[in-house]
Parts: structure tokens; C-alpha cells; sequence
């Protein structure tokens, strides 16, 4: 399949694909399919998500010839580990401290279960690749142009609302910290494509979309962003070695940014609006409905309960009970409307919850691919992952999850020399 085919016609491309999936078996197809309603799902409908999701399921018992090899590979540390640290949710069970929290910790958590049960044999080709990478692309780009559109249409009013450390709401409902992620990683994605194929429609989806993640300027996205182009730079820094490299890599992390801050308003407000509510924490002031201040504070609250049960943690179901009573123990002054369950950070999520140990198995799944992959493509998805836990909880909800543990499997199953 060469670039001239892509660039001469789309719906020739389309053709394709479509060629491509009806000639693969019954299970290909339905992992094939199962991954379009997940990366569709991320950035319009959860039940796509679950659909996706029990077809994984589906197509490993459907493989049932190969049962045996196919347990065996689970015994692989990436799969492995990851369903234990599912099932470490039930450590604090007996507690019973908030049992409808727990089920609803296992259920937004069961492709931790089902999608390393159907990555165990899914091989993605080069076409899986290039067409989930469409599917993906296009429904965020379609879901960005509207969010942007309805922006502008309330233009004064939207950045009002970020000064007033708020949100500008994403067109499909989804909330605006985890589109900022899935956005992130299809510039990486568009940027990636077109450098290995010369396929042009995917630089220019990779200029719109980056203009886009800068105007919406949810700090978890931008974070995510930076960090994976930093990483790149430092990559072809080491490979390449020149002197020229690095100095226009030093101007342009310099320049851009002063350049986008004058030239977005929403970028400016977001960056005084986080300067802003930093001063107030620091300075003890109200700090009521400051997003960055209270973040700080749950965190402080979260050191205090982590230390009292630092092995074993207190239980991901627990955490926004205990988070509580430091509040109150502590007397913070926030209203209690405002006082943050939701650490905002999974690093933090998983210390407290499932303790040292759980952190570990966590921490160490995390870097798996890091060590035993050593990909350019794994190390700079794991930048965006890892970039964006610093600022959100992206495993406590559905669409984290999904985003996470899908991307996190396919790169390390799919041969990225094949492009």
C-alpha cells in the first residue's frame, strides 16, 4: 500500500479499508471493529466504549482454539499486572466503608479485565493501524471544529469563564480534561503519520488540531502535549547529535509559547488564571472555586491520609471519605462544595488508595514498555500518558481508562517498523 494511493484519492482510500476488513477472519474483524467504537467512543459516547470494550471479550472467547497459548501470554507482565491491580481493588472489601463506590470502581475499571484478554491476540497490521488512526482522528477533528465554532460564536463569554477558572465546554459533552488528552495524542498521531508517509491531510489535521488544543488551554492536554514533543526533541537530539538541532529547539521552546500567549486570548487567561490561583495558595487566601489552589490542597489532604495507612492504602473506594475527614480534622477553609474528591493526579489516586504496594505494581506496569520495548513511538505515547497523570485521575474514569489501556496495548502489540 504505497503513499501515492492515499494521496490520490479518499474514497479510494476508504474502498480500501473496507476491502481490507471484509477480508480478515470472524475475530480480526471483531477486534478490528470493537477498536472504531472505542476510539470513536472517546469523544462521543461511552456506551460506543462499552460495546468496544465486551467485543474484546468476545473475540477472546471466540479464539478458543488457541486457549492454552493464549493464557500463557497473559502470564506476560504488561497483562499480568494489570489484572492484578484490578483485583487489588477488594483488598479493603471487608471495610465496607462505601460499597457503592466500590462497584462503581470495578465497573468503570473492567477493561482492566477485558481489553488484555483481547490484546492477547490482536496483531495489529499496518492497516489496523492507519485505519483505527482515522477513525480516531477524524471524529476528535470533527468534535474540536464544532467545540471551536460554538467557542467563537461566545467568544467574550468563554474567556470570561477561564479567568474564572472554568472550562470551555467540548460540543460533544465529554468533559474537557480528558478531550484535552485523547487531542493531545492525535496531533502526536497526525504529526507521527505524516512524517513516515507524506500523507498531507494529516499534517494539516495535526496544524488544525494543534491550533485547537491551544485555544480550548486545558492545562492536562498542553501538559501531555509539551512533555511527548520535548521528549521527541531529546530523542532526535541523542540520535542525531547536531548543534544546530538543539539551538533551534531551545529558540522555538522559547518563542512559541511567548508567541501563543500574545496571539490567544484563551491561552493568556488560562496561563494568569494559573499564575493566579498559585499566588493564592501560597499566600493562604480564598481559594474557593480556584481549580489549581484546591487541587494543591486535596493533595495536602492526601499526604495526611496516606501516612496513616502507607502500605495497604485506604482503598480506591475510600478515598473520597478519607479525603473528607482531613478536611475536616484540618479545618481548611473551602466550602464544602468545593472541596475536591478527585486528587487530580493518579499518581497520587494509587498511593493512597492501594498503599506502596499497589503504587509499585502501578508504577512498574507504567514503565514496562519503557524497558522491555524501548520503541521511539511507545516513549513518546508513555510521555502523553504519563504527562497528563501528573494533573488528572485519567484512570478513574471511563473514557481515561479506555484511552489509556487501548493505546498503551496496541503500541506495545503492533510493529512500528511496518510503516
Amino acid at each position: 500500500m504505497e503513499t501515492r494511493f492515499f494521496e490520490r484519492d479518499g474514497w479510494c482510500m476508504v474502498k480500501y479499508y473496507w476491502n481490507y476488513f471484509v477480508g480478515q477472519n470472524l475475530v480480526h474483524k471483531i477486534l478490528l471493529f470493537s477498536s472504531v467504537l472505542i476510539l470513536v467512543g472517546l469523544s462521543t459516547s461511552p456506551a460506543l466504549m462499552s460495546i468496544g470494550c465486551l467485543g474484546f471479550f468476545l473475540a477472546f472467547l471466540l479464539d478458543y482454539s488457541n486457549f492454552h497459548d493464549n493464557i500463557n501470554k497473559i502470564k506476560n507482565f504488561a497483562f499480568f499486572s494489570i489484572i492484578i491491580l484490578y483485583f487489588l481493588h477488594f483488598l479493603h472489601i471487608f471495610e465496607n466503608l462505601n460499597p457503592s463506590q466500590l462497584g462503581v470502581e470495578l465497573r468503570v475499571k473492567l477493561p482492566f479485565l477485558l481489553l488484555p484478554l483481547g490484546f492477547v491476540i490482536y496483531k495489529p497490521r499496518k492497516e489496523d493501524f492507519l485505519i483505527l488512526c482515522f477513525f480516531y482522528i477524524v471524529t476528535i477533528s470533527i468534535a474540536s471544529f464544532l467545540t471551536l465554532f460554538y467557542y467563537f460564536i461566545h467568544f467574550e463569554e468563554m474567556n470570561i469563564r477561564i479567568l474564572e477558572s472554568k472550562e470551555i465546554p467540548i460540543f460533544t459533552k465529554v468533559n474537557h480534561i480528558y478531550f484535552s488528552v485523547i487531542l493531545a495524542f492525535a496531533i502526536v498521531l497526525c504529526f507521527y503519520i505524516y512524517h513516515t508517509l507524506k500523507i498531507k491531510i494529516y499534517a494539516w489535521l495535526g496544524v488544525f488540531l494543534f491550533l485547537c488544543i491551544h485555544i480550548l488551554s486545558t492545562r492536562t492536554g498542553l501538559l501531555a502535549l509539551y512533555l511527548a514533543g520535548l521528549v521527541s526533541f531529546a530523542y532526535y537530539v541523542i540520535k542525531n547529535k547536531e548543534i544546530k538541532l538543539i539551538i533551534l529547539g531551545i529558540l522555538a521552546l522559547i518563542i512559541f509559547p511567548l508567541t501563543v500567549y500574545w496571539l490567544l486570548p484563551s491561552f493568556k487567561n488560562r496561563i494568569i488564571n494559573t499564575y493566579e490561583d498559585i499566588q493564592r495558595y501560597r499566600k493562604k487566601q480564598d481559594i474557593n472555586h480556584r481549580s489549581v489552589s484546591m487541587r494543591l490542597v486535596a493533595w495536602e489532604m492526601a499526604y495526611y491520609a496516606f501516612m496513616k495507612s502507607p502500605w495497604i492504602g485506604v482503598g480506591m473506594e475510600n478515598i473520597s471519605t478519607k479525603i473528607n475527614e482531613e478536611y475536616e480534622i484540618h479545618q481548611v477553609n473551602i466550602w464544602k462544595e468545593n472541596r475536591l474528591n478527585d486528587l487530580h493526579n493518579q499518581f497520587w489516586e494509587y498511593l493512597l488508595g492501594l498503599g506502596i504496594i499497589g503504587f509499585i505494581i502501578f508504577l512498574s506496569w507504567l514503565i514496562y514498555p519503557i524497558i522491555f520495548h524501548k520503541k521511539f513511538f511507545v516513549i513518546v505515547f508513555l510521555s502523553v500518558l504519563i504527562g497528563s497523570m501528573f494533573s488528572e485521575s485519567l484512570l478513574e474514569r471511563q473514557t481515561g481508562v479506555c484511552f489509556g489501556l487501548f493505546w498503551y496495548y496496541f503500541i506495545i502489540q503492533y510493529n512500528f517498523h511496518d510503516l
